[in-house]
């Protein structure tokens, strides 16, 4: 079933909290929440089923990473902030305690937009009302106004916002298809000992690279095959729409390209 509100008839439930990031890999993942990529376990690892920590699956081009914590990981500023370097994530958190749902939308290591669905809801980031028209229109209680008679429930309404705004889908397949597991160890991103920040590249850099490989011939396609990531990605870089960072191991796949030697004139 694609889509994502299919799983508010239950509550996120099973998921929890749910981090969408795009177009990047499983280690640049769990570095960006903060736990140890080595700690993770394979689902044929016998202790898989055992371990209480972060569940990492696959859909389309998103990783998601699921987890059931009073205070997940995917939903911490600092976090997404680091998920969304080079690309963008979006976070999806159930409060079954308060109702206090949240969404948070992030690019290149700024968050963009987040809401709460506090009563009445709390809209935050650099673009707070970037979501707003498309929440109030699905039935979110304005900010000054009086209580929406939608049917729908705050968190169906943010589900429907990651549908309809970033085209985000789970069915059960991807959710019965883990990648991985990892303990959701140290307690703080902030203890882990003798971890570097990650490590990050200025963006300009590498488009002038990539602007250099074109011209010497070299396709958008295969530039956009040893960064891993869809032919679009290099359109945007291009533009200028991937911000003023990117992750360095990315950077450093595609620096690693040679430009063929120029045309005999």
């Amino acid at each position: 079933m694609p889509g994502l509100t299919w799983l508010s008839r239950g509550g996120v439930g099973a998921t929890g909290s749910m981090t969408f990031v795009h177009g990047s890999d499983e280690r640049a993942v769990l570095a960006g929440l903060g736990v140890d990529p080595e700690a993770a376990v394979l689902p044929a690892d016998p202790r898989f089923s055992s371990i209480a920590g972060i569940t990492v699956i696959r859909s389309g081009e998103w990783l998601v990473a699921l987890e059931q914590s009073a205070w997940p990981r995917g939903i911490r500023p600092e976090v997404l902030r680091r998920l969304s370097a080079g690309t963008e994530a979006v976070a999806i958190h159930e409060d079954i305690g308060k109702g206090n749902h949240q969404l948070t939308h992030a690019v290149d290591g700024e968050i963009i937009t987040a809401v709460t669905t506090s009563v009445p809801p709390s809209w935050g980031g650099t673009q707070p009302d970037r979501l707003r028209p498309l929440a109030e229109e699905l039935g979110m209680q304005p900010q000054h106004g009086s209580p929406s008679d939608s049917d729908l429930g705050d968190l169906e309404i943010l589900l429907l916002i990651a549908e309809a705004a970033f085209g985000l889908s789970l069915d059960e397949a991807d959710l019965s298809s883990p990648l991985l597991k990892v303990p959701d160890q140290p307690a703080d991103p902030a203890l882990r000992p003798n971890r570097p920040a990650a490590r990050v590249v200025d963006s300009d850099v590498v488009r002038s690279y990539v602007q250099h490989l074109i011209d010497r011939g070299v396709s958008a396609d295969t530039i956009a095959a040893r960064a891993g990531m869809p032919a679009s990605w290099v359109d945007r870089l291009l533009s200028g729409a991937l911000g003023p960072w990117m992750i360095a191991s990315r950077a450093d796949q595609i620096l690693a390209i040679e430009a063929p030697p120029p045309s005999a004139p």
